[in-house]
């Protein structure tokens, strides 16, 4: 016999706190729900349930974000609903101040719209479930009996933390009031509230800061099977906070969230299979985790599985596919994935070499402080390729990289001021900044910085400085080092 269902919630997993919210709502007011971490049967597959779920439920609500329009997942289910139900029967509801997308428009033009600002969760939201299924509307209860700590319970005490924390259901932000609220029900028991309350921990929120008392409450939740906290210890072992690093401890916990189909630990796993840690290095193991959460639209995890593409680390090498992750990424404003986007376009891997693509990447991503991608902006403004050749402009990018220590920015820093391009000539400068790319190793600057000291421009003249770093070059294979300590020792 099929399961009938009051409402089908179709949502992103990045939605996870709102949904429980709506859920938690629903099932306090007497509302059956199919959610699908909780609504599906065993032995059957996805798509069945899913179908089954939609056709057979009353009300279709789907929680709409910026989240949401980005997943196939809840497309999918959309065009599912609006060929199998009446239009009075699909109830959107924004839970952010996102927009709706183009694409999206026609489909739901004539529909009403709610939104969590205008309609709270457990007030005006149920009201008008409750009339779309015909039925009588719900007790309003006063203020004060409902905040009467005996009469809620630990879940009501945790979605109480929730308005709080966010500042939803009129309530203003107060994260010591969230941290209370979650204390109580964490204490009864309530894993969303345990979970809740570990956040608060790690991160210092309305509370000092403190790692132990994260793990404490994290694992907690975590034996309970709560994804996200098992996903949260993970991370801790990972990162050695508040217990002693363990990738062998992380890789358990990331493992058990990420079978529960929780993006963030798929994407976890994923990088410890990549990099070997706490498993044996594994790039099948690792794409096949990037893979799961990229599909759910993990913006960490389409990155490094266009990394994987790019590099052929697990699947053969396919600049496009590279391209097409990056991009999908990209869009979502990772920075990493722009930079990597530009470079593609830079070098002509995978799509014809085109320098203004490359460099509205690597502004995009430069624009978010990331360095690597400020000292590409910086060389395509100091080579003309894209933009206007702009010495002053490459300055300006070179140094906002070299000062969060990028040693090729340091470098071509230096060189600004040695040959006072785009800068007054200051050899003092250019050493300053060759000796902090030379201190890392780089190269060049080693060469550099050695040939300052061999006739002393910047710093004072010293034979001795001049083979040391001279020497050190010279070891990695410069050429132009390599001359230059032939002169000193003869």
């Amino acid at each position: 016999m099929e399961t009938k269902y009051d409402v089908f919630i179709s949502y992103s997993r990045k939605d996870t706190e709102v949904a429980n919210k709506i859920c938690a709502a629903l099932q306090k007011n007497g509302i059956t729900f199919f959610i699908d971490r909780q609504g599906i049967g065993g032995g059957m597959e996805f798509p069945t349930i899913l179908a089954q779920a939609i056709r057979t439920s009353q009300l279709f609500l789907f929680l709409a974000s910026k989240n949401s329009y980005q997943s196939k997942f809840t497309i999918n289910e959309i065009t599912f609903a609006f060929n199998k139900k009446d239009r009075n029967q699909i109830l959107p509801y924004i839970i952010d101040r996102s927009t709706l997308p183009e694409g999206l428009e026609f489909s739901f033009a004539g529909i009403n719209w709610r939104t969590i600002q205008e309609h709270p969760i457990d007030t005006v939201l149920i009201d008008d479930i409750y009339k779309l299924l015909g039925r009588n509307t719900i007790k309003k209860q006063d203020n004060a009996e409902i905040l009467n700590e005996g009469m809620l319970s630990p879940e009501e005490q945790f979605l109480l933390g929730e308005d709080y924390r966010y500042g939803w259901n009129g309530k203003k932000r107060d994260y010591s009031e969230a941290v209370k609220w979650y204390r109580r029900a964490a204490e009864q028991g309530d894993a969303d509230a345990q979970w809740g309350l570990g956040n608060m921990y790690e991160d210092g929120l309305g509370i000092p800061q403190n790692y132990e008392e994260a793990v404490k409450w994290y694992r907690k939740a975590a034996e309970q099977g709560h994804a996200e906290a098992q996903a949260g210890l993970g991370s801790m072992y990972d990162r050695g906070k508040g217990v002693k690093k363990s990738y062998k401890e992380a890789v358990k916990w990331y493992c058990k969230s990420a079978e529960q189909g929780y993006d963030n630990a798929q994407w976890s796993l994923g990088l410890m299979y990549d990099m070997g840690q706490g498993v044996p290095q594994n790039y099948e193991e690792a794409v096949k985790w990037f893979r799961k959460a990229a599909m759910q639209g993990n913006e960490n995890a389409q990155f490094s599985y266009g990394e994987m593409y790019n590099q052929g680390h697990g699947v053969p090498q396919d600049y496009g596919e590279a391209i097409k992750w990056y991009r999908k990424a990209a869009l979502k404003e990772h920075p990493d994935a722009q930079w990597c986007l530009g470079m593609m376009y830079n070098l002509g891997h995978g799509v014809p070499q085109n320098y203004e693509e490359a460099v509205k990447w690597f502004h995009q991503a430069a624009e978010q402080n990331y360095e690597e991608a400020q000292w590409s902006l910086g060389t395509m403004y100091d080579f003309g390729n894209g933009v206007p050749q702009n010495y002053k402009e490459a300055v300006k990018w070179y140094r906002k990289a070299a000062e969060q220590g990028h040693d090729d920015a340091q470098w071509c820093l230096g060189l600004m001021y040695e040959n006072g391009t785009g800068v007054p000539q200051n050899y003092k400068e250019a050493a300053k900044w060759y000796s902090k790319a030379a201190e890392q190793g780089h190269t060049e600057a080693q060469a550099n910085l050695g040939l300052m000291y061999y006739v002393g421009k910047g710093v004072p003249q010293s034979d001795e400085e001049a083979v040391k770093w001279l020497r050190k070059a010279a070891e990695q294979g410069n050429k132009e080092a390599e001359e230059a300590l032939k002169e000193l020792e003869q």
